[in-house]
């Protein structure tokens, strides 16, 4: 996991099938390599938790004044609370804004990307 100097994020909770990381402000990468059934990992932002639903590599910028952007490279996201219930796919990536409701709008990738193995990936980002 990465994250950028001025990130407030937080171990918010940690067990040994679930770990949940609070994210305030700021961006964080998360890389998750292996994903045991009935295991979990979850990003919870201002504008919603994010729920990794397989190994995969993630980016998410919180600003506390424009909402949260989400950049799956590989594995996928579910999109939860505030009645937001949606996926984001490896290659996508998305904008959360509001909270009650909280909506989903997808956006184009970052336009320097190169592909690994197939899967898109943000240099620089």
């Amino acid at each position: 996991m990465g994250r950028s100097q001025d990130t407030d994020l937080t171990m918010a909770n940690l067990t040994d099938q679930f770990m949940q990381l609070g994210v305030g402000r700021g961006s964080v990468r998360v890389a998750v390599y292996q994903m045991p059934p009935d295991n979990t990992v979850e990003i919870a932002t201002p504008n919603g938790a994010l729920t990794a639903s397989e190994p995969g590599s993630y980016r998410v910028d919180v600003d506390p004044d424009n909402g949260t952007r989400v950049i799956v490279n590989r594995g996928s996201l579910q999109v939860s609370g505030g009645g937001a219930n949606q996926t984001i796919e490896a290659g996508q990536a998305a904008q959360l804004t509001g909270t009650e409701p909280i909506e989903v709008t997808l956006l184009s990738l970052p336009a320097r990307m190169v592909s690994i193995s197939g899967a898109p990936s943000a240099i620089g980002a």
